[in-house]
């Protein structure tokens, strides 16, 4: 309910509203609203024009409300004589200016990105986004990194820092991968337990790499050789030792009659977690054949520790929804050991002969024959059509032509799936690193099967024929007393992890939201200096209170947040 009372006038207010009512000097109501201003707070030039349009060029809006509906009005202060006819061009003026109220905020000239409080995404600097390969988003963060998300949001990798990735795997865990200024590569799991440390070595005159692995607290070296394609290095596995090419040609050929073995991990956890994917077969018709089993355990075993390792959920679960592998698979892999076997009895033959293994050919990525056969060794994200299939440690993969020197992915077909998360018979891309990291892990586990085939056959062992003496034996490399374990590669893979899980852990805060865009009632922008007083109360209702001066030729209308100082009738101050 509007409050009217009539004051007894002070001498300001006596004095200034006397003389506008006598000059009609819209410049001597400026003064008045400057003095009833706090004094260190200074106003900008004004502009040139008299009245604010919507198709203008969007000024910068200061502050509060009074400094928003007082800027029209004071670009015309101060700059021609008032003359008694000078009201008149107060109320063009104002007219002027409310013919922007149609838009909200256009009396000051504010142009906003999005709805109200939704700022948009900045084009740059932390929080910016941009699309990605297959469908991901790329998100920049504080520290100079990036976040690399799936369509639907899921978080595949954070780069924190160039040579510091961590990917995170279909199955739940983190590999982590940090390169080291010093040439050092350090691959863990998010704990640090499971992975392999790197470091450059020279021997006889070549470049090799030294992988010091740690598996399930077990600790071993392996060698590698470093080549290029497509100006990309890549590692292929090198044997440091090599046996006689008697005993290499026994696994070509069938046994005279199926053998039976007893394999000792029947029992073991990660037997039981894949049994219903893998079994063993009940006899062997050939050494091919075991040893395919021996590869597919081996690589199961590590999966299955890294898995627990990670701690992942349902770790120890047995695994659902996968179909056993098919004998036409398993014949695939045998296929696969023997084109592998030939190639480990070439390299022994160049280091019988003192010749270095020639590089791998850049245009044919994988050395032998077409079609070739991989056993996933560790969980990587296929695409089938945009669209995530991932692959599981244990999955059998074929790929029927080499890929292009400079492909980063290649056209994989699904074989057998330990779990059917990406389906058997579907066709996806997966990384050509990935490929070359699981053929690698082929042939080490190969070239260990190969001294675990030996002492078995020795004297027969669990079933198994005897080995003839001409295919006893074998010959070290001078690798093999170079490659040695690293005595620092746990407690490294241990201090990058934790410092990573750190890093990661701040990536992947969330940006601090900018400050939203203030929200402009349209009504309130509409009131301007120079309004009559009728228009005020038929846009905001009645005021709150009312208090009169000089027999009511000076008002003050005070509402809910502001206050209207009126000379004459008309609007003169905004507070």
């Amino acid at each position: 309910m509007e409050s009217s009372v009539i004051r007894k006038p002070h001498l300001y207010h006596l004095i200034v509203g006397g003389l506008c009512l006598l000059l009609g000097a819209p410049q001597l109501s400026a003064v008045a609203d400057k003095k009833s201003e706090p004094k260190e707070k200074k106003e900008a030039p004004a502009p040139k024009e008299t009245a604010v349009k919507s198709h203008d060029t969007p000024a910068r809006a200061t502050g509060g409300g009074h400094d928003r509906a007082e800027a029209p009005a004071r670009a015309g202060a101060g700059r021609e004589r008032p003359e008694p006819a000078g009201r008149a061009g107060a109320r063009e003026r104002a007219t002027a200016t409310r013919g922007n109220t149609a838009q909200p905020g256009a009396a000051q000239g504010r142009v906003r990105p999005g709805a109200p409080g939704q700022p948009a995404a900045p084009a740059s600097g932390p929080g910016a986004r941009r699309p990605g390969p297959n469908g991901t988003v790329v998100t920049s963060t504080r520290g100079g990194g990036e976040v690399v998300r799936s369509s639907r949001g899921v978080v595949r990798e954070v780069h924190v820092a160039p040579g510091k990735t961590i990917l995170h795997t279909p199955d739940g865990g983190r590999r982590i991968e940090v390169k080291r200024p010093d040439g050092r590569i350090i691959v863990t799991s998010a704990h640090g337990g499971h992975g392999y440390s790197q470091r450059p070595i020279i021997v006889g005159g070549r470049t090799y790499v030294s992988r010091t692995y740690v598996v399930g607290g077990m600790v071993h070296a392996r060698a590698y050789r470093p080549y290029m394609v497509g100006g990309r290095t890549f590692y292929r596995y090198t044997p440091s030792r090599y046996y006689r090419t008697s005993y290499y040609r026994g696994f070509y050929r069938p046994w005279a009659r199926p053998y039976a073995y007893g394999w000792g991990w029947r029992r073991d956890p990660w037997y039981g977690y894949y049994g219903g994917y893998f079994s063993p077969m009940p006899v062997y018709a050939s050494p091919a054949f075991w040893m395919a089993d021996f590869i597919i355990a081996a690589t199961l075993r590590d999966a299955y520790q890294a898995r627990m390792e990670a701690n992942v959920a349902n770790a120890g679960a047995p695994m659902t929804g996968g179909q056993p592998m098919s004998p036409e698979v398993r014949q695939l892999v045998a296929d696969e050991v023997a084109k592998q076997i030939a190639e480990h009895e070439a390299m022994q033959r160049q280091a019988a002969a003192k010749t270095s293994a020639p590089e791998p050919d850049g245009a044919a990525w994988f050395s032998g024959t077409y079609p070739r056969i991989f056993v996933a060794s560790a969980p990587v994200t296929g695409m089938a059509n945009d669209v995530d299939c991932p692959i599981n440690a244990g999955d059998v993969l074929r790929v029927n032509a080499p890929p292009a020197p400079d492909a980063k992915v290649a056209q994989v077909e699904v074989l057998a799936s330990a779990g059917q998360s990406c389906p058997t018979g579907r066709s996806v891309t997966v990384g050509v690193e990935d490929l070359i990291e699981m053929q690698n892990s082929m042939r080490a586990s190969l070239d260990t099967g190969l001294t675990e085939f030996q002492a078995q056959s020795k004297g027969g062992k669990d079933g198994l024929p005897v080995l003839a003496k001409e295919s006893m034996g074998a010959t070290d490399s001078e690798l093999a007393s170079q490659v040695v374990p690293d005595p620092n590669a746990t407690f490294d893979m241990v201090e990058q992890a934790q410092a990573m899980g750190q890093a990661e852990q701040a990536a992947l805060e969330p940006e601090p939201a900018p400050e939203p865009e203030p929200v402009v009632n349209p009504v309130e922008a509409s009131i301007v200096i120079g309004m009559r007083e009728e228009e005020l109360r038929a846009r905001l209702g009645p005021p709150r209170a009312t208090e009169t001066y000089l027999f009511g030729s000076v008002k003050i209308l005070t509402y809910q947040d502001r206050e209207f100082t009126l000379i004459g009738g008309q609007i003169k101050h905004i507070r």
